[in-house]
């Protein structure tokens, strides 16, 4: 069905025009329009961001406005366009690429967002232009599943179908931006965490400047990269918010994340909702409290104003199961290639993808803590910290386990991490004074929590006998 669709649609750009109706439809664009399309290399972006000219930003009026839609990009463009009055402001529509095929897998029916995009307009015939090559031959000789800067615009691409592939009653023409997100399904490639990050918030930024210099003033944006290719919602949203705050408030007029989940699976939806829509999730039922996206928000608005209380709990248990956490800790040895307790435990839970990574961390020092993914555990991370030896407490050891702590949770914050759960660091074979570490990991931890508020959702202990959880419990 996909193919038939697609060539379709080729056809239909072929011939010159459409029937609806009984009534003929003639398209707008000529072919030698179809096809044009900008080529943006790494360097170009640098230069762009460079010379994107700041004086400009600072004489307009108004700020942005912030919504967010669960609805497919080109219904939300198609609803952007209608509300856009001045006919020489075009709508740029991100495409969510495939950085070594043109379409993706258009050709073939799959059913990503490129491929619907190429379904319903013209978006194709420039991505397989000869201008267009470039792009795709420069990715293809890196070739890495993270992707580059690189990016690509189609100014005028015509669509002519709508959320169901029926043809439209009358055509419409958006500008389209293509550039493809880090694909995380092979891993990290050797990356770090903090290098993933910092890579994905470059490439954003790259891109909304270069969109900026060219004049574009109404965005539809998306869950870039948060489906096939496995990046977090979380993360993704924070990047863009953290890129819109940095390149100021006034660069753009609207920006709608168009996020279409399905029914029963709509977390990206919801992240992006509670980003992007000013809204928080309706504590009564769990559903996003604005789900038709209508309600804008300013750049200063993007977090919620008034931060959550940070909940503290201690439970017992196994680590290594499910406590609805985002990242869990290890306490690890400095190797970080796995030992007993705990740090044996994750290990063994986690598989041998896990050891894979932590052998390209060349370990890490007592006191401090590194990050990885967390595989077949029911967490996103693992945050590893080397604990300190009790040795009388004569040798630093207090200070470092409220480094292992402080450690943690920064990386944590670096990583957009709501909600953590730590097991008794350094109590087990390494014989710290269960109840001076409890005092130390609890007072570390809510200093923390205080001198960042609003960051954490939960901070929790889980701990393997009753006898540390009593003291634990008591100590908060």
């Amino acid at each position: 069905m996909n193919l038939q669709i697609l060539n379709e649609t080729l056809k239909i750009f072929q011939q010159g025009y459409y029937l609806k109706d009984d009534k003929r439809i003639p398209l707008l664009l000529a072919p030698s329009e179809r096809e044009t399309i900008h080529v943006y290399l790494p360097e170009d972006v640098m230069i762009v961001g460079r010379r994107l000219n700041q004086t400009a930003q600072k004489t307009r009026n108004g700020k942005c406005r912030f919504s967010c839609v669960n609805m497919d990009s080109i219904t939300a463009a198609r609803n952007l366009v209608k509300e856009t009055s001045d006919n020489d402001r075009r709508v740029l529509v991100m495409n969510f690429a495939n950085a070594f095929h043109a379409g993706g897998g258009v050709r073939i029916g799959a059913n990503a967002q490129e491929e619907d995009l190429c379904r319903k307009s013209s978006l194709l015939l420039s991505l397989e232009s000869v201008t267009a090559k470039k792009y795709y031959l420069y990715n293809n000789s890196i070739y890495t599943p993270m992707g580059t800067d690189a990016l690509m615009i189609t100014p005028q691409v015509e669509v002519i179908r709508d959320e169901n592939n029926d043809l439209l009653d009358e055509p419409f023409i958006v500008s389209v931006l293509t550039c493809a997100a880090p694909d995380l399904r092979r891993g990290m490639n050797g990356m770090t965490q903090s290098g993933y990050q910092q890579m994905f918030y470059q490439r954003i930024k790259g891109m909304l400047q270069c969109a900026a210099s060219l004049g574009y003033r109404e965005l539809i944006l998306g869950a870039w990269g948060c489906g096939a290719f496995r990046n977090e919602s979380r993360l993704v949203s924070g990047l863009f918010a953290r890129a819109f705050r940095e390149l100021g408030e006034t660069v753009f007029d609207k920006v709608v994340f168009a996020v279409m989940d399905r029914p029963g699976k709509e977390e990206n939806f919801k992240v992006f909702s509670r980003c992007f829509n000013g809204t928080l999730l309706d504590e009564t039922d769990g559903e996003p409290a604005a789900t038709s996206g209508n309600m804008d928000v300013q750049v200063a608005d993007i977090f919620p104003k008034k931060p959550q209380k940070t909940v503290f709990s201690a439970v017992l248990g196994d680590i290594t199961k499910d406590h609805g956490v985002e990242a869990i800790v290890n306490a690890a040895n400095t190797s970080l290639l796995g030992g007993g307790g705990v740090d044996g435990a994750i290990h063994r839970a986690a598989g041998r993808e896990l050891l894979e990574e932590c052998r390209k961390l060349h370990g890490c020092r007592t006191g401090e803590a590194k990050i990885t993914g967390a595989y077949r555990l029911p967490c996103r991370y693992i945050i590893h910290t080397p604990g300190p030896v009790w040795n009388g407490g004569s040798s630093h050891e207090r200070e470092l386990l409220a480094s292992c702590y402080r450690s943690c949770l920064e990386l944590a914050l670096q990583n957009h991490i709501r909600s953590i759960a730590f097991p008794s660091i350094s109590t087990g074979v390494y014989h710290f004074p269960v109840q001076e570490a409890a005092r130390i990991a609890v007072a570390t931890a809510k200093a923390f929590a205080e001198e960042h508020p609003g960051c954490f959702d939960e901070i929790k202990w889980v701990l393997f006998d009753s006898r540390t959880l009593q003291i634990y419990e008591g100590t908060l």
